[in-house]
């Protein structure tokens, strides 16, 4: 099961301990602060955009993204991304599906 996260706002804490498939919805440019699983885990994270669109993510620090490049996140209302991250405990390594229609 989906763990809603609810509307982001600025700011939001994604506690992984509590699932590993998580859903928020952008209401703001999001900071987002995760709580580490209990070990080694495969993260799922959908973002949504409001009706308004044009936010986008501010990961932690420890995630890494292929080639050290950050994906060009969807931005247009309603517009779905499905973030995977692997967690080695430390770091999380992540890929994205970008545009889900």
């Amino acid at each position: 099961e989906e763990v809603d996260n609810g509307e982001s706002g600025a700011t939001e804490t994604i506690d992984w301990t509590a699932g590993n498939k998580q859903g928020v919805t952008l209401t703001d440019d999001c900071t987002f602060t995760f709580t580490a699983p209990a070990g080694p885990a495969n993260l799922v994270l959908r973002l949504v955009q409001d009706g308004t669109g044009s936010h986008n993510p501010v990961w932690p620090a420890t995630v890494k993204w292929p080639a050290g490049t950050e994906p060009t996140w969807t931005t247009t209302a309603w517009g779905v991304d499905v973030v995977t991250f692997y967690c080695d405990g430390t770091n999380y390594y992540g890929n994205a599906s970008l545009g889900m229609a």
